[in-house]
């Protein structure tokens, strides 16, 4: 079809049509003018629902939102995982109680080949504390425990004032396998010979957490901190224990230390620099 001119008002679907630009007319080249018919029965049918709104992706949350996860309740103060980075304590400054220690691997790792070890790290309380250890199997003698059990164990000592008051966080390995927590409170009494296997209070926690087993060879960390009243246990990374303390635990303070029973182990000792009371 040839070219026309069109008129110099264009205006809405006019303009839009003949190709005006602005008020100016030029020639243009028009198309032949499609069959209205067949353009409204291929043309989809209008939709009139309301608007959605924004998609997710635009910020907006779907009206039908998934169910939140359940609360799980959490202890009152930080765990023991937020009480800051703890330095290895140097072999030397170790005052062993019982047994005898050797100097072990890199660091300040030490070797304990006896089969009854205590030891405390200076004089000054600290509610925060952990061992780095490996377990190298039974100790070549045993010895039975005061109360008479053979047992394969090695833990951490807290407020140990002395040997007849003292918390110890034990991780046991034979015959039962486990975290135990208990208090040993003899009030008025210094000495083993004293108090002997007196005044054991073995707690029960308010939340627990199954521990795997210790192998031969095999490497761990267990960590103990008292924050408030309360008890956190943190093995290889996890809360396997948590609990209040009896209030004859605050009767009675000290340092911290190691304990270790009928096992032979490679040891580091780390603890905060200063009391986090």
């Amino acid at each position: 079809m040839p070219s026309r001119a069109v008129s110099s008002v264009c205006v809405g679907a006019f303009a839009l049509a003949n190709g005006c630009v602005g008020t100016e007319a030029r020639p243009v080249h028009v198309p032949p003018v499609p069959d209205p018919a067949a353009a409204a029965a291929q043309a989809p049918a209008p939709s009139f629902a309301p608007s959605a709104g924004p998609t997710p992706a635009e910020g907006s949350r779907p009206s039908q939102a998934a169910t939140p996860p359940e609360r799980v309740a959490l202890p009152p103060r930080s765990a023991p995982e937020d009480t800051g980075t703890l330095a290895p304590v140097h072999p030397t400054e170790l005052q062993v109680t019982s047994g005898s220690i050797s100097r072990g691997g890199a660091g300040q790792r030490f070797d304990v080949r006896a089969p009854s070890f205590r030891a405390e790290w200076g004089v000054v309380p600290r509610s925060v504390a952990e061992i780095d250890f490996v377990y190298r199997g039974p100790t070549e003698a045993d010895a039975p425990l005061a109360s008479g059990e053979l047992r394969r164990q090695i833990g951490l000592k807290l407020r140990a004032q002395n040997s007849c008051n003292v918390v110890y966080v034990m991780w046991h390995i034979e015959p039962a396998q486990g975290i135990v927590v208990s208090v040993k409170s003899n009030p008025g009494q210094r000495r083993h010979a004293e108090c002997g296997a007196g005044g054991y209070d073995f707690l029960q926690p308010s939340r627990t957490q199954p521990v795997g087993p210790i192998r031969v060879g095999e490497r761990h960390v267990l960590r103990a901190a008292i924050i408030g009243s309360d008890l956190h246990v943190v093995t290889d990374g996890v809360t396997s224990w948590q609990g209040q303390l009896p209030k004859a635990v605050f009767t009675f303070d000290g340092p911290v230390g190691v304990r270790s029973d009928n096992g032979d182990f490679d040891v580091e000792l780390r603890a905060a620099a200063a009391p986090t009371l």
